[in-house]
């Protein structure tokens, strides 16, 4: 099944994608509002608990109108991450700056990490490259399309700002986790999840391999045992139940649920369909995206093909920064095998994430030919390479 129609699935048959020929009018109302037939009565408290972080952020900022404008002005001129709020100007309204002040205010890791994603998301798009080609050949990119994609890149986040940052901040490592997760376990007289001795002499690369084994064969996450109550204050617990999240949820949990979030957040600001790109980054919902705001196959396509590089530039920045408290960075090379392995599990468009493979590949390259040449035979960078060139 093409990407796009994934996303489009399980829809009831009279809501099912419309395809259109061009210049026709659709034969549903697709204005780009809120959708209320998708949700439930009580939905609404629920988008406003999840929107209450960012509300009171922004007006905290509000209470000092000047304060708020000087923020903004150093915003507009910054060069953090090669300038890219300065290219996004032309596409930002007033609105996308106080919401780009929020998220700086409320947590710089995670204002720093979508600074980077959106870098990545324009190079692909803007820079020149062999995925700007294609996507200009397949589906077009317009001022208004590039403008939701821009948006949903920077503010696919803004939904941390419903959780706590004594969460947000948890230094912690999976290792420490998994040993929260087996106190946890013995605790409640069950099983250990995980062996203790490995848990406790492991080196770094060795423990990753030993996490994915566990979690493929016994689907046990350490971020994703232990109740968050267990391990936070209780007053970190009622703010994050006021804003909508329970402290029975796991931490992973809790960590997933900033994308229903970001959903709350961009919809109250009308951004709907940057909404639908952002709330889907990682698609914990599994539900599918509504038609009726993309009536034409094209319109469908480019909002496929718009998720599928927001996901692949989320995925890469997590995986090669050092800005992570729980794990270190990888290398560029096992990064870009992270991003084959999503194309062919179908998280990702796969012809498309061909191109960004590509262009990342040769962007790193670039800068530094060294570091991807000359590696011990066997080593995992070794076959990283091998699979990322046979991918390309």
């Amino acid at each position: 099944m093409p990407f796009f129609e994934k996303i489009f699935a399980g829809l009831p048959k009279s809501k099912a994608l419309s395809v259109t020929k061009e210049g026709e009018e659709p034969t549903e109302d697709i204005g780009g509002g809120p959708i209320n037939s998708e949700r439930a009565p009580d939905a609404e408290q629920h988008e406003r608990q999840f929107c209450a972080g960012f509300e009171h952020t922004l007006a905290t900022l509000k209470a000092d109108p000047e304060d708020l404008a000087r923020r903004i002005e150093a915003l507009r001129h910054s060069t953090a991450c090669e300038g890219i709020l300065q290219k996004l100007d032309t596409y930002f309204t007033p609105e996308h700056w106080e919401i780009t002040a929020v998220l700086q205010a409320y947590d710089e890791r995670t204002f720093v990490h979508s600074l980077n994603v959106a870098r990545f998301v324009y190079d692909m798009t803007s820079g020149g490259g062999e995925t700007e080609a294609y996507l200009r050949k397949r589906v077009g990119m317009e001022a208004s399309s590039l403008q939701d994609l821009f948006t949903a890149a920077l503010f696919h986040d803004i939904g941390k700002t419903a959780i706590p940052c004594d969460i947000l901040h948890d230094h912690q490592t999976r290792r420490d986790w998994a040993n929260r997760a087996n106190a946890w376990a013995e605790q409640h007289k069950q099983p250990l999840f995980f062996d203790q001795a490995t848990l406790a002499t492991a080196e770094e690369t060795d423990l990753d391999h030993y996490f994915m084994r566990v979690h493929a064969t016994k689907g046990y996450d350490p971020l994703n045992l232990v109740p968050i109550k267990e391990v936070f204050d209780e007053q970190t617990i009622k703010e994050l139940e006021a804003h909508g999240i329970p402290g029975t949820a796991t931490f992973r949990e809790v960590l997933n649920r900033h994308e229903t979030a970001t959903k709350a957040i961009l919809r109250s600001r009308k951004m709907y369909i940057a909404s639908d790109i952002a709330s889907h980054h990682h698609d914990y919902e599994h539900r599918p995206i509504r038609s009726e705001r993309y009536p034409t196959e094209v319109s469908a396509v480019r909002l496929g093909f718009e998720l599928s590089i927001l996901r692949s530039m989320d995925v890469y920045e997590a995986l090669t920064s050092e800005n992570r408290s729980y794990k270190g960075a990888y290398h560029p090379l096992i990064a870009l095998e992270i991003l084959v392995r999503e194309a062919e599990i179908d998280f990702t468009e796969p012809e498309l994430t061909r191109y960004v493979v590509r262009d990342l590949y040769e962007k790193e390259r670039a800068r530094s030919d060294d570091h991807f040449a000359n590696f011990p035979e066997g080593s995992r960078e070794q076959k990283a390479l091998q699979k990322v060139l046979g991918f390309i």
